[in-house]
C-alpha cells in the first residue's frame, strides 16, 4: 500500500513540473499572450478595404500578350471589372518614392501599358522605368518615362511621334501644324528616315517634354522603339520628361493631354 502510495505522489510531482516547463500553461505566459494581443492590430492593419494585404515593397510589374501582372496578380482588362482590379492592385503599391519598374515584350497591348503607366500616375508616381524584352539592339531596352497627367503644358514645339495605321510615322509639334511624315519600311516603320524627322523637329525648340504614340492596332514594341528613338535623337540630352500617349493623337493636329 505504502508502495502504491510513493507511486502515485510520484506521477502528481512529475506533472507538476511539466505545468511550470510548458509555455502554453495558463497564467505563466501573460507576457507572450500580451504581446499576442498587441500585434493582432497591426496585422489587420496591413489589410485594405478589399481584405487584400497591401505590398510591403513595389511588385514586380509585367505587362505581355496574355494581360497585365501586378506581383502574382493577374488582370485582364477584357474583364468587366479588369479596371477595377487594376486599379485596386496598384493602389496597395507603397507610395513609398522609390521609382516602378514596368516590364514589357514586343507582343504587349498598347491598351494595357497605358492603362498601367496611367493607373501609376494616379497612384503619385512621377517616373517610371519602363522596360522591353526583346528590344532593337541599336536603340534603348529601357527608359525613364513621365505619366501624362503629371506633364504642365509644354511648350508649342514640343515633338510628338506616333506609328500610324499603316505603319508610317508621323512628326509633328504639339501645338499642331506642319510636320513630316515617313512611309512604312520593309518590316514595320522606318526608323532611319523617322529619326532624321525626329532631329529636324527638335532643332530650334527648347523644350523639356516630348511624346510618343502608335495606333491601337501597331505592335507595342513599334511605340516603344519611336520613344527610344527620340532618346536617341535628342544628342544635346534636352529632353527630360519623355511621355507615352495611349490615346493615339491625329498627326499634324494639336495634341491635348489627359488629367
Amino acid at each position: 500500500m505504502r508502495t502504491h502510495v510513493l507511486k502515485v505522489a510520484l506521477v502528481l510531482s512529475s506533472l507538476a513540473f511539466a505545468g511550470c516547463d510548458n509555455p502554453s500553461s495558463p497564467g505563466l505566459d501573460s507576457a507572450s499572450a500580451s504581446a499576442s494581443a498587441s500585434t493582432a492590430p497591426a496585422a489587420s492593419a496591413a489589410l485594405d478595404a478589399s481584405g487584400k494585404r497591401a505590398f510591403t515593397v513595389t511588385p514586380d510589374i509585367a505587362v505581355d500578350e496574355r494581360g497585365i501582372a501586378v506581383g502574382p496578380e493577374r488582370i485582364d482588362l477584357g474583364e468587366a471589372t479588369g479596371a477595377g482590379k487594376l486599379s485596386e492592385a496598384l493602389e496597395r503599391i507603397p507610395a513609398d518614392g522609390k521609382q516602378p519598374a514596368v516590364r514589357t515584350t514586343t507582343k504587349s497591348n498598347l491598351r494595357d501599358v497605358g492603362a498601367v503607366l496611367d493607373g501609376l500616375g494616379k497612384r503619385g508616381f512621377k517616373t517610371i522605368l519602363l522596360k522591353m524584352e526583346g528590344a532593337r539592339t541599336d536603340l534603348l531596352g529601357e527608359y525613364v518615362v513621365v505619366p501624362e497627367r503629371h506633364v504642365d503644358k509644354p511648350e508649342d514645339c514640343s515633338a510628338v511621334v506616333s506609328v500610324l495605321e499603316d505603319s508610317s510615322t508621323a512628326v509633328w509639334p504639339v501645338r499642331g501644324g506642319g510636320g513630316k511624315k515617313a512611309r512604312k519600311g520593309l518590316s514595320g516603320p522606318d526608323l532611319s528616315v523617322t529619326g532624321e524627322n525626329v532631329v529636324d523637329q527638335l532643332k530650334g525648340c527648347s523644350s523639356k517634354v516630348a511624346f510618343f504614340s502608335a495606333n491601337a492596332k501597331m505592335r507595342w514594341e513599334h511605340a516603344f522603339h519611336v520613344g527610344a528613338l527620340l532618346r536617341k535623337s535628342d544628342s544635346k540630352s534636352i529632353i527630360e520628361q519623355l511621355v507615352f500617349l495611349a490615346k493615339e493623337p491625329v498627326a499634324g493636329l494639336p495634341v491635348k493631354l489627359e488629367k
